[in-house]
């Protein structure tokens, strides 16, 4: 016997995936859902996944510090109307890392987050070719630290990025066939896919 549903939509609020990073919010809309109501019974399926996460400024920083790069030290985000400013000091030394401030759009791959590095510019300045795709490269792999869908229990696409003051929403979709696989949502708890 199947469970099925038009349509399903959830909100959770406070979620933490593993120790990386909490989302503040997350919105699931799925449409066309069948589940076996026996546990042995076969997989949920959907045909059309839509999510969308609110991650906070004060969360992503937190994630960024908490997951410290040699490339790149004392990161932090300052979220801004459609861009970030992004501080740090890159160098492997402290004593002789340099400190930079670079403004830069925020984009996605499809599973991470990425500044642009033909758009990051240095206190208003444009860098040199080599210098801002080292400068990039190392921002991304540290974003890339933090939040990478790739590395989630379930294949989520990021399809769109939009920066606000103080927040993060990222927009992905995603097809659903989880078979012999239940999932653990709670406030403040891991996202847990465990294999039944």
């Amino acid at each position: 016997m199947l469970f099925t549903a038009a349509s399903i939509d959830v909100c959770l609020r406070s979620i933490r995936i593993g120790d990386v990073i909490e989302i503040a919010e997350l919105r699931v809309s799925a449409q066309d859902v069948t589940a076996p109501i026996a546990k042995d019974q076969g997989a949920v399926n959907s045909r059309d996944v839509s999510v969308s996460l609110t991650v906070s400024e004060i969360a992503l920083n937190r994630a960024l510090q908490a997951r410290p790069t040699d490339a790149v030290r004392d990161m932090e985000i300052a979220l801004m109307a459609g861009k970030v400013r992004v501080t740090g000091r890159i160098g492997k030394v402290r004593a002789l890392s340099l400190p930079f401030a670079v403004v830069a759009e925020l984009q996605t791959n499809g599973s991470c987050l990425l500044v642009d590095p033909s758009r990051v510019n240095l206190l208003g300045a444009p860098l040199p070719g080599f210098t801002l795709n080292t400068l990039g490269d190392r921002i991304n792999s540290q974003l890339a630290r933090v939040f990478d869908t790739s590395r989630w229990p379930v294949q989520v696409r990021l399809t769109r990025v939009a920066v606000e003051p103080g927040r993060l929403v990222v927009e992905a979709n995603s097809s659903l066939s989880v078979l012999g696989k239940s999932f653990e949502f709670g406030a403040g708890s891991d996202l847990v896919a465990t294999q039944e």
